[in-house]
């Protein structure tokens, strides 16, 4: 993203619940809260923050 890139996509699988989900879900949605978190407080430590515009579908 440093090096002027316009676009980054990750993938993570398996979001495709169809039972379990008082099981799986959290654990899935922490890793990905955590990992967030981390990706905010980083672009806005390095002046990224008000130029990025962060998705999920």
């Amino acid at each position: 993203v440093e090096r002027g890139v316009r676009f980054v996509q990750l993938y993570l699988n398996n979001w495709d619940h169809h039972g379990n989900l008082t099981g799986r879900l959290p654990m899935q949605t922490k890793d990905v809260d955590q990992a967030t978190y981390g990706l905010i407080q980083d672009l806005k430590s390095r002046g990224m923050f008000d130029e990025t515009l962060i998705l999920w579908g």
